[in-house]
């Protein structure tokens, strides 16, 4: 569970870093679905599958709704995951506006 908290919470970082108006230009993402403004991405870290979703002007616009969600199978053979949520806020809009 530490490890799956530590691969999300890194994930979330990494996308928090990004600039609101390139968090769905990133070429070492790789999509696999986009549906309703929703962009999901997939890879995987050792035994631990990871899946994020970002969307933007969510819930509100200059907002991206960001979520991480770490999978894994313990040792009894059970699925386990572990789920993170951040907003990402679209700075640049608003400085763009004001010129």
């Amino acid at each position: 569970r530490t490890k799956a908290i530590l691969v999300a919470q890194e994930k979330l970082e990494a996308l928090k870093s990004i600039p609101y108006n390139n968090l769905l230009d990133e070429d070492r993402l790789t999509e696999i679905a986009s549906t309703d403004g929703i962009h999901t991405f997939q890879d995987t870290q050792g035994r631990i599958q990871r899946t994020w979703t970002i969307q933007k002007d969510q819930p509100i616009v200059g907002l991206g709704l960001i979520k991480v969600r770490t999978a894994w199978i313990d040792a009894g053979g059970k699925t386990k995951e572990v789920s993170l949520v951040t907003l990402q806020t679209n700075l640049d809009n608003g400085r763009e506006e004001r010129r």
